[in-house]
């Protein structure tokens, strides 16, 4: 292998890599740059994050160890659930149903909500 210098993308220390694809000065320098990447990466997304995991939790404590469940708009704003986030969602019947990881809500011609876990 030929003595080229190469350039640490997180330090910016000139080195003589060992292999061909060796970017890192060393193998500590590439895992603090991956977790600082990784850092930033959950710092952008923490807001949605936190209301997901929320609305997720929500879910859960009214589903409890039934099926299904139906409830109003109302109740569930009083609850804190933000209908504005979720993970996924898919068609069901004529709509769709909005889930937060495994847990759904439809909206219903009534106006209620179906809760329900889909696995």
């Amino acid at each position: 292998m030929e003595n080229t210098q190469a350039k640490d993308p997180l330090t910016g220390e000139l080195f003589i890599p060992k292999r061909s694809n060796q970017i890192y000065s060393s193998r500590a320098t590439q895992i603090r740059f991956n977790n600082e990447k990784q850092k930033r990466s959950r710092k952008e997304n923490a807001v949605i994050n936190r209301h997901i995991t929320r609305n997720k939790k929500i879910l859960k404590a009214i589903l409890s160890d039934a099926k299904e469940i139906i409830k109003s708009k109302e109740f569930l704003s009083g609850a804190g659930f933000r209908f504005e986030y979720y993970t996924h969602y898919f068609s069901y019947g004529v709509g769709r149903a909005y889930c937060n990881y495994e847990y759904c809500i439809v909206l219903l011609e009534n106006g209620n909500y179906k809760i329900f876990k889909n696995v």
